[in-house]
C-alpha cells in the first residue's frame, strides 16, 4: 500500500502540506510518496532543488525509514500569463514545441536547478493559451537529474511522477544517462 502526501518542506501543521501525518500513515502503508511539486503559487519552479531537499528532510524527521520514501516528481510545468494569477499546466512533451512555436526563451536558473521560459503568443488560434506574455516553469534532463540525485543521496527507496506520458519519449534514456 502506498500513500501520496502533500511535500511539507517547512514542516506546516496546516493547509494542504499540514494536513498529513507523515509518521503514522507510515505505520499503515508501505510507501509514502512525497508529491514534491507545485511549488509555486505564484509565477516559479514548479519544485526547486532546494524545496524538494527540504520536504525529503522533512519526512525523514518523522520517524520514517528512507526506504519507505518515494519521492514523487513532476513532468509537467506551470505557465503564468503576465499579470495573471493562476497557472496552466503544461506536458513536458508540449514545452519545446510550445516554447519554439512562439520564438521563446530558455533560460536555466542554477539557483533552483529549473528551467524557465519566456514568450509572447501573438494571436494564434492554434495555441490553446490566449495571447499575451508568458513564464513557463518546467523540469528538463537537467533538473530532473539534480532532484534523483536526492534520491541516491537520502537512499529512498525510488522515484515517481506526476504523471507517466507527460515526459518527452527521449526523456528515460537522457535523464538516466551518466547516473
Amino acid at each position: 500500500v502506498s500513500v501520496a502526501v502533500a511535500a511539507n518542506p517547512f514542516g506546516w501543521t496546516k493547509g494542504w502540506h499540514g494536513s498529513y501525518d507523515y509518521e503514522n500513515l507510515a505505520k499503515h502503508a508501505d510507501y509514502l510518496m512525497v508529491m514534491a511539486y507545485d511549488e509555486s503559487c505564484l509565477a516559479g519552479p514548479t519544485a526547486s532543488v532546494g524545496w524538494v531537499e527540504k520536504s525529503i528532510q522533512y519526512a525523514l524527521t518523522q520517524n520514517i525509514s528512507p526506504q519507505k520514501l518515494v519521492l514523487g516528481l513532476p513532468f509537467y510545468g506551470r505557465c503564468w500569463m503576465q499579470g495573471q494569477s493562476n497557472s496552466q499546466a503544461i506536458s513536458l512533451y508540449l514545452v519545446n514545441s510550445l516554447v519554439k512555436r512562439h520564438n521563446g526563451t530558455i533560460i536555466f536558473d542554477t539557483k533552483s536547478q529549473s528551467p524557465k521560459a519566456v514568450f509572447t503568443i501573438k494571436h494564434d488560434k492554434k495555441d490553446p493559451l490566449p495571447p499575451g506574455a508568458y513564464t513557463l516553469w518546467f523540469e528538463n534532463e537537467q533538473s530532473l537529474r539534480a532532484k534523483i540525485k536526492l534520491i541516491q543521496k537520502y537512499n529512498l527507496k525510488g522515484l515517481g511522477s506526476w504523471s507517466l506520458g507527460q515526459e518527452d519519449s527521449s526523456f528515460w534514456n537522457k535523464v538516466f544517462k551518466n547516473i
